[in-house]
């Protein structure tokens, strides 16, 4: 029993060495973007309207663009796939214009699961956390799109909350 413990303890061990090493080829990695593509991505996100997020997600169905924006955001970090999810979407979209999305476009919202952007997360957050499913990522993505509204300064949620209720008058 005891011998079992202690291989669980090493492979548990060796995963965490490997991550280590993962993290580092990756970043080594990241250093062969060219930097006017890094600056590039820099100054597009996050996105402030519908329009800015249709532009970057033609921009990345395009030669290698997919690639560097998928590195660029798994840069962004996380100690989990939540949030590196986070992280990632909160430097794509703008505050408010997180409220015009939905993750499967639920309540008249644009679906974010129909765009390129969608599976940039995904191979981003799946490129940190190796064993993250595509069902966690995408309830993580539907979540922080969800609760976009409590993400707003206090003066634009307000504004928020009202426009609603006039909206049901």
């Amino acid at each position: 029993m005891v011998e079992i413990l202690e291989i669980k303890y090493e492979v548990q061990e060796t995963k965490k060495i490997l991550e280590r090493v993962e993290t580092l080829l990756a970043n080594k990695a990241i250093a062969n973007i060219p930097n006017e593509n890094v600056n590039k991505y820099m100054e597009k996100i996050p996105c402030k309207t519908k329009t800015d997020v249709d532009r970057l997600d033609s921009e990345i169905r395009v030669n290698d663009n997919f690639k560097y924006l998928v590195k660029i955001l798994y840069l962004l970090g996380g100690s989990s796939p939540r949030k590196s999810v986070y992280l990632m979407m909160g430097k794509i979209l703008d505050k408010p214009l997180a409220l015009e999305y939905s993750g499967q476009g639920k309540k008249k919202k644009i679906p974010f699961c129909k765009l390129k952007l969608f599976e940039a997360i995904i191979a981003a957050v799946r490129k940190r956390h190796s064993s993250a499913s595509e069902d966690t990522i995408k309830k993580s993505v539907a979540l922080f799109l969800a609760s976009a509204k409590s993400r707003l300064p206090k003066n634009e949620n307000q504004r928020e909350i009202e426009e609603d209720e006039s909206e049901l008058e």
